[in-house]
C-alpha cells in the first residue's frame, strides 16, 4: 500500500481522476484513479462520484486490497483500478476533508 500512498502523494492529494500509466516489475499498465464519494457500495462493486459530477463504477473482488476500514455510503474514498476492466486493485476510504490524502 506504500506504492498507492506514494501516487496519492503524486497526484498532489487534489487530482479528482485520472488515468496513469506505469512500468511495473516490468510490464506496462494503464490504470486508473478516482476520489470521491461513495454513491453506491456492495460486496462486488463501488459507485464514486467526484466533485467535478464525474461518476465511475469499479468492481471488487478477493484481490482488491482494502484500506483498513470498510467504504460506506456517503463517505469519500480513492479507487486505483486496472483501466482495462475498471477492477479494483485498492479502494481506500478517506477522512471527510475533501483533497486529502487517505488516512493511515
Amino acid at each position: 500500500v506504500q506504492g498507492l500512498r506514494g501516487l496519492e502523494n503524486l497526484l498532489g492529494g487534489t487530482a479528482l481522476h485520472g488515468t496513469v500509466t506505469t512500468n511495473a516489475g516490468g510490464s506496462v499498465r494503464a490504470l486508473v484513479f478516482q476520489r470521491g464519494d461513495v454513491t453506491a457500495v456492495s460486496s462486488t462493486s463501488v459507485t464514486l462520484k467526484s466533485s467535478d459530477g464525474f461518476t465511475s463504477t469499479y468492481g471488487l473482488n478477493t484481490t482488491t486490497r482494502p484500506g483498513g476500514a470498510s467504504l460506506v455510503q456517503g463517505a469519500q474514498a480513492f479507487v486505483l483500478a486496472r483501466a482495462l476492466d475498471k477492477v479494483a486493485i485498492t479502494a481506500l476510504p478517506m477522512s471527510s476533508t475533501a483533497g486529502s490524502a487517505p488516512s493511515s
